[in-house]
Order: C-alpha cells, then sequence, then structure tokens
C-alpha cells in the first residue's frame, strides 16, 4: 500500500504519544482493512484520508539499483507506527520529477520503503503495535461525515492561520487557546462570525470572516462625504 507523504505529515499532528485508554493505539495511523482509509486520532479530534489508487501503486518501483524487491500492492491493514511513517515520509525525495515517488510504500506493518532513483530505497522499521495489545478505537461509530442538512462554510488555510494567531496571543493558557464558529443558516453569505478566548481570563475578541464577494456599494467620490 502507498500513502503519501503529505497524508502522512497531514494525519501525524492528530496522533498521541500515548493514552492509557488504548494502549499505545493513538500513537499509530490506522489503515482500515475495508476501506483502506487512513485514519489518526488522539482521542479529540480525528483525521481520514482516502487509500491511493491501483494506478499509483502500478506506477511505484519494484526495485531500486539492486535493492531487495519492494512490493507497494501489499494488502496490509491495521496499526502502522506514526513516527516511523513520518522518519519514511521525511526520506522520500523533494525533486524528484516522478511523482509516485512522493509515496511510502506499507510492505508490511512494521516495514515502510521511501524510494530515490537516483540513491535508491530506504527502509524504516517501525514498532509492531498490534503486539503489545495496542487497539484502535470504533472511530466508524463516531465519524460518519457531515449530515445533508448541515450548514456549510469553507476558510482557506491562510486565515485560518490567521484566527490561530489571534487565539496564542489571548492570555497565557496557550494550550487552552480556541475559536468558536457560530453556524447559522445562510450564514456564507454574510461571512462566518466567531470568537477567540482561552478558555480562563482572555479578554472577549470576536469578529467575523468576510465572504470573498464583489461590494454592491458604490464608492464614493474622492473628496466627497
Amino acid at each position: 500500500m502507498l500513502i503519501h507523504r503529505n497524508v502522512i505529515k497531514s494525519l501525524h499532528p492528530a496522533t498521541a504519544s500515548n493514552d492509557i485508554r488504548y494502549g499505545t493505539g493513538l500513537s499509530a495511523i490506522y489503515i482500515d482493512p475495508e476501506s483502506r482509509e487512513c485514519i489518526a486520532t488522539d482521542g479529540r479530534i480525528l483525521i481520514r484520508a482516502a487509500a491511493p489508487t491501483d494506478d499509483e501503486m502500478s506506477d511505484f518501483p519494484g526495485r531500486i539499483n539492486g535493492d531487495e524487491s519492494i512490493n507497494p500492492s501489499a494488502d496490509v491493514s491495521g496499526l502502522i507506527d506514526a513516527d516511523a511513517l513520518l522518519t519514511a515520509a521525511k526520506a522520500t525525495p523533494r525533486r524528484s520529477t516522478i511523482p509516485v515517488t512522493a509515496n511510502v510504500a506499507v510492505t508490511g506493518r512494521t516495514t515502510l520503503v521511501a524510494v530515490d532513483l537516483e540513491r535508491g530505497s530506504t527502509t524504516i522499521a517501525g514498532r509492531d503495535l498490534e503486539t503489545d495489545g495496542a487497539q484502535f478505537p470504533a472511530w466508524r461509530s463516531v465519524f460518519k461525515g457531515p449530515p445533508a442538512s448541515a450548514n456549510s462554510f469553507t476558510l482557506s488555510a491562510e486565515l485560518l492561520s490567521v484566527l490561530v494567531k489571534v487565539a496564542r496571543e489571548q492570555g497565557r493558557a496557550k494550550k487552552d487557546a480556541r475559536v468558536t464558529f457560530h453556524v447559522i443558516p445562510d450564514q456564507g453569505a454574510h461571512g462566518v462570525y466567531f470568537d477567540v478566548g482561552d478558555g480562563i481570563n482572555s479578554p472577549k475578541v470576536d469578529g467575523i470572516v468576510m465572504p470573498l464577494r464583489p461590494s454592491t456599494t458604490t464608492p464614493r467620490e474622492k473628496g466627497g462625504r
């Protein structure tokens, strides 16, 4: 199975270093055996990424410069060491003109391979978390996707980063900094309201993320009132 380095780097922040409820299960990225989707959670946030297509796996090299053979289409599922995956993702070539080499080949629960057509392959050994009794929560019972009646809005990553900076300026408890979005019907046409706080003693800060749409007002003439 292939996992794109960007997927690994996106899922890794949602993993936990340790959690007594599931052993070391939350320090893993879970490959669902039915859908082959990749899931990560630390008990507070859950992130899902789609599995790669069979076409991507067929383009992945099976051997590099005499190195051991690679099986990118290996049928792997279960818990994969998230830290080892991140190490493998960092070993993928950054300037390759072959897009498929941006993927890590998961050829077994403990065997991860990054390839560079010029330098050869790099094999990373991960922990076998399942032999230690680690488990992963029943993620489908808590994540079913948004309902059809959901009110949705989209913010760019740039705008979100601004809100994160504002939240982190509120008080000293950086870990408690938070942004609350107020979702109301047809809100997207008028902007998304929010307020920011650290949950303890921060002053009230709120605002609106304005929609990107042409202004309907007529600019005042220069020198007018």
